[in-house]
C-alpha cells in the first residue's frame, strides 16, 4: 500500500515539475456537475503538488506504522518464546 502512495506522490511532483514552468497566469475553464468557472493553472498545479506531498507523507506513515508492528510483534515472541510442546 505505502508502494502505491510513493507512485502517486512522485508522480504527481514530476508533473507539476515538468509543467509548472510553462504555466504563466493561464485560465482553465471548467464546467461540471453545474459548476462552471475559470482556475488559474498555476494554483491547480499547487494544488496538486500538496495532493502529492500529503500522498507521500501519508506512505510513510504508513510504512513506518507497519514496521513498528512487525518489530513489535517479533520482540514479543522473542521474550516469551511458545515451548515447542505447545505446538
Amino acid at each position: 500500500m505505502s508502494k502505491l502512495f510513493y507512485s502517486l506522490a512522485v508522480t504527481l511532483m514530476v508533473l507539476v515539475g515538468i509543467t509548472f514552468p510553462y504555466m504563466n497566469n493561464q485560465q482553465l475553464e471548467i464546467r461540471y456537475l453545474g459548476f462552471s468557472g475559470e482556475v488559474n493553472l498555476s494554483v491547480l498545479l499547487l494544488i496538486v503538488l500538496v495532493i502529492g506531498v500529503v500522498a507521500g507523507f501519508v506512505g510513510n506513515l504508513w510504512a513506518l506504522f507497519r514496521c513498528r508492528r512487525k518489530l513489535a510483534r517479533s520482540r514479543r515472541e522473542a521474550r516469551s518464546p511458545v515451548p515447542s510442546s505447545r505446538l
